[in-house]
């Protein structure tokens, strides 16, 4: 299922979703499968999501998350995860929502993903909610896909900052507790907010020049040939 302007969600239960960013391994989905059926309380299997650009760089292999401060802490394949040789799954309290497989029986236990979202958070929301109705949610190691990171919403840098924030503070007040929130909240504004106005600025001007640069390159490279 591809991901649209009303993030993930779809009109009905559907196990599988990969958005247009992606570029699965041939045999990724029957591993996912293969891992589903070893276990009736997995509910949510995800691949191990490797760098579109550069096919050996880990993107991504599963989230820790800390309602205190809000943060979801990326776990290191061989020191977090996939720790033994012979670990072929991991379970994790989140992972990248760009190429997941779900189980019917998990949007029927819990529903669909919340629209409220539109994109980012929706599939950490889900995930948690997975868990909260005892399913796990696991990162199966040989299956692999490439990501393509931010691809879409680079072109618009302060739509997703704001969306980022927004659904951050929205995702801690609907699954955090009051004793999270309190210690949330205040860091929320003192640090969160302070820190994607001056990231989010930088960020925004490299990929501008980046962009200005690809452009006038390739037209200086047509000038020479010519």
């Amino acid at each position: 299922m591809d991901k649209t302007s009303n993030g993930n969600n779809h009109p009905e239960p559907c196990p599988k979703v990969l958005i247009n960013d992606v570029v699965a391994d041939k045999n990724s989905l029957r591993k996912l499968v293969e891992a589903g059926r070893t276990d009736e309380r997995i509910g949510v299997i995800a691949p191990v999501v490797y760098s579109y650009h550069n096919p050996v760089s880990i993107q991504c292999c599963g989230y820790r998350i800390n309602y205190w401060i809000g943060r979801l802490k990326k776990l290191k394949y061989g020191r977090d995860i996939f720790v033994k040789e012979s670990d072929t799954v991991s379970e994790v309290d989140s992972q990248i929502g760009c190429a997941n497989l779900i189980k019917v029986v998990v949007f029927k236990e819990i529903g669909l993903f919340r629209r409220i979202y539109d994109i980012y958070f929706e599939e950490t929301d889900f995930n948690v909610r997975a868990w909260r109705n005892n399913f796990r949610v696991v990162v199966v190691k040989d299956a692999k896909v490439c990501h393509k990171a931010a691809s879409t919403m680079n072109k618009y840098i302060m739509k997703r900052a704001y969306l980022l924030l927004r659904n951050l503070f929205i995702f801690e007040l609907l699954n955090a507790g009051m004793r999270h929130l309190m210690a949330f909240v205040p860091y929320f504004f003192l640090v969160h907010v302070p820190y994607f106005l001056v990231y989010g600025s930088v960020y925004g001007l490299n990929v501008k020049f980046k962009d200005t640069r690809n452009k006038y390159g390739g037209v200086t490279s047509k000038i020479k040939s010519v």
